[in-house]
């Protein structure tokens, strides 16, 4: 086996060179960049992003780093993604747009049956993530720009909130596996015995009624997960529960005030929630049979289903909203 440098000392010493030329003090995010590795790449490639409106110099010298590891990978056979992404100053809070194709790619030989599996659960888990959250900053909320217009109404200035995914063409019918509400349980529970399947595959016994005590730990003991069909953007619920009272008061009715803003439940500055949001796209798929043979079209629709994710902890305020869902 041979030993290639790929000229990194070269490469990193020029990128340290350029940075100082611009702005001496863009130094010190070599110090940063090396934390940004331990949260993965796309954290390292969204810093460039989160700085270019405030501090140019800094994001230009993140940015540099990153086309020179794009290079040094390409080099060595492997695509790092370097996509042009558009970004929208109109407010103080930088944001992106942008599409790709993700690629995993398997570092060491395993037979045949692990791999099946393995290839199962990795496309399995993909899905979940687009089904419940998303990718990048902020993906436990619902994009407010999109579902809370109002939110920025009286202050354009006001931090942007949460993202929104969705899969391309290609990708609606093969991936897009949960089109009701009804699918949801069931694509769960295949997720969970995938998993198991994979741990027993490997020689390890699991312990489903051992479950680990963190927070988010997958268990049905430990997770809820709240659903309703959403028609269009306009009804979503759940992001104005986010930020007013969800019930409010009632003297006739002897009903009180309750929030869950700024609770264990949401989460504050210092503390993240225990809720997750999102608005998930609905899309029909039509099937015609087309010169004897059968093809599947997705259709998009206006209308999303609208998923809470609970973790819920034996606070008051918690108790208090999983019973206003049930009545819901």
């Amino acid at each position: 086996m041979a030993w290639t440098s790929y000229s990194l000392d070269q490469v990193a010493q020029q990128l340290v060179l350029d940075a100082r030329l611009r702005d001496r003090k863009s130094l010190n995010q070599s110090f940063k960049m090396r934390e940004s590795v331990a949260y993965g790449l796309e954290r390292f490639w969204g810093e460039h992003l989160r700085l270019q409106v405030r501090e140019p110099d800094k994001s230009q010298y993140w940015k540099a780093t990153w086309d020179a590891l794009v290079d040094v990978m390409r080099q060595s056979g492997i695509t790092v993604p370097n996509d042009t992404v558009h970004v929208n100053n109109t407010t103080d809070e930088p944001t992106y747009e942008v599409a790709g194709k993700l690629q995993w790619l398997l570092r060491r030989s395993l037979p045949e049956s692990q791999q099946n599996i393995l290839l199962t659960l990795m496309r399995l888990l993909m899905r979940f993530a687009m089904l419940l959250g998303g990718f990048g900053k902020s993906w436990r909320r619902a994009d407010h720009r999109l579902f809370n217009k109002e939110y920025y109404e009286q202050n354009e200035t006001k931090p942007l909130i949460r993202c929104h995914w969705q899969w391309d063409k290609s990708s609606l019918i093969n991936e897009n596996k949960v089109r009701k509400l009804d699918h949801v349980a069931p694509f769960l529970n295949h997720i969970r015995t995938t998993a198991s399947d994979w741990i027993k595959i490997c020689g390890i016994t699991p312990t489903p009624d051992s479950p680990t005590d963190w927070r988010e730990a997958w268990h049905p003991d430990n997770v809820q997960v709240w659903g309703r069909f959403s028609q269009g953007r306009e009804d979503c619920k759940a992001v104005q529960w986010l930020h007013k009272p969800y019930q409010k008061f009632d003297r006739y009715l002897r009903q009180q005030t309750q929030t869950i803003k700024q609770t264990s439940v949401t989460g504050s500055i210092n503390q993240i929630g225990r809720l997750w949001h999102r608005m998930y796209p609905v899309v029909r798929v039509n099937t015609t049979m087309e010169n004897g043979k059968q093809k599947r079209r997705a259709i998009p629709t206006k209308n999303f289903m609208e998923l809470l994710t609970m973790f819920p902890d034996d606070s008051q305020e918690c108790t208090n909203f999983l019973n206003f869902l049930h009545e819901e």
